[in-house]
């Protein structure tokens, strides 16, 4: 089966946890994985939804229950989950459209998240996400780096409801949480928590089922089908129809009935 995949997609490497159409690229499971690509929604999406899990915070707290001085009283924590914060990227944070009325990623939102995770745990957030994400999930970082074997650990978890390695990592109503959509941007893009919903993805659609969610940051792209119990990650610096590579990954799934 991986040896047609690999055909179907003209890809060298002898694996499909990773794809390329680099013709010089041989996999490796070691092969340096830059975390900063999916750092939003690895590290700040998911210690959100553990300080939410614990109950150190909730959805509808203000964000100057966290910043006094903050000069926005309406924008909620799930405004900055979701992306509908409307805080565009000025270091004077202008908010440049109404809480809740529309969804435009901003690493302010980020950078705010982080600011209430490290006061919320008084640590800085490299040590909390080696305590509660890196060392939980089996995840090993140098320099910044990971593998792509590892990063998987924690798509898998996500697809076992929240368990990894027979321990409940993440209670199921938060894993319900994430795939469930909650804003609608101006091109009718559905957001949930951190991710989108892929049934109005361009590249999804037409295969995944009702219950996926993908991120999709330029050469990193990750699609998480609940329904179909799929996840497909993969990270190039080459340019690739990502319709086609997501199309032929489920046509042959489906051939070996290892989808619906």
């Amino acid at each position: 089966m991986i040896e047609e995949l690999n055909n179907l997609l003209n890809l060298k490497d002898k694996s499909y946890s990773i794809l390329t159409y680099d013709e010089s690229y041989k996999y490796n499971e070691n092969k340096k994985f830059d975390i900063e690509n999916i750092y939003n929604i690895l590290v700040i999406n998911t210690l959100m939804c553990i300080l939410i899990n614990e109950k150190k915070i909730d959805m509808q707290d203000y964000i100057t229950d966290y910043i006094n001085d903050f000069k926005y009283d309406n924008i909620q924590i799930l405004h900055l989950l979701t992306h509908s914060s409307g805080l565009d990227e000025n270091i004077e944070y202008n908010q440049i459209f109404k809480e809740g009325t529309d969804v435009l990623f901003s690493n302010t939102n980020i950078k705010i998240m982080e600011y209430i995770i490290e006061n919320t745990y008084n640590k800085k957030i490299s040590e909390i996400s080696n305590d509660l994400i890196f060392n939980e999930l089996d995840i090993n970082i140098i320099d910044n780096n990971s593998n792509i074997n590892d990063i998987s650990n924690y798509i898998s978890m996500l697809l076992n409801n929240g368990y990894y390695n027979h321990k409940q990592y993440l209670d199921l109503n938060i894993i319900d949480l994430l795939f469930r959509p909650l804003f609608i941007d101006e091109k009718g893009i559905r957001s949930t928590i951190g991710w989108k919903s892929a049934n109005t993805c361009i590249e999804c659609k037409d295969y995944c089922g009702d219950d996926a969610i993908y991120y999709d940051n330029n050469n990193t792209f990750i699609l998480i089908d609940r329904s179909n119990d799929i996840g497909i990650l993969f990270n190039s610096n080459n340019k690739y129809n990502k319709k086609e590579v997501i199309g032929n990954i489920y046509s042959l799934l489906k051939k070996y009935d290892k989808i619906l």
